[in-house]
C-alpha cells in the first residue's frame, strides 16, 4: 500500500483492481475490496496494521466483482454501493 497524501493511501497490485483507504476520525473508509479471498484477506490485515482500527466504510467504486465481491471480509463496516453492486452482490 503506498502513502499518497495524509491519511490516503492506494493498493495497485491486487489482479487488476486498484483499491484506496481515507483514514477518518471514524476509522478507515475502503475503496473497492479484492476479488479473491486471500487477497481481501490481507487488505484487511494491511488495513489494521495501518490504522489499528477496523474498517468502517466500504464504496463499491463499480459494479463488476472485481470492486465488490471482497466486500465480505468487511462484515462491520457499512456498504456504500450503487443499485447495479447490490444486485450482484445479492445474486
Amino acid at each position: 500500500m503506498e502513502k499518497i497524501a495524509e491519511g490516503v493511501y492506494r493498493h495497485t497490485d491486487s489482479r487488476g483492481t486498484n483499491m484506496g483507504m481515507v483514514v477518518t476520525e471514524r476509522g478507515p473508509l475502503v475503496i473497492d475490496a479484492p476479488l479473491l479471498p486471500d487477497d481481501a484477506r490481507l487488505w484487511r490485515a494491511e488495513i489494521e496494521r495501518i490504522t489499528r482500527m477496523p474498517p468502517r466504510y466500504v464504496v463499491n467504486t463499480d459494479h463488476h466483482v472485481g470492486h465488490c465481491i471482497g466486500d465480505w471480509v468487511f462484515p462491520e463496516a457499512c456498504v456504500i454501493t450503487q443499485r447495479h453492486s447490490e444486485a450482484v452482490l445479492l445474486e
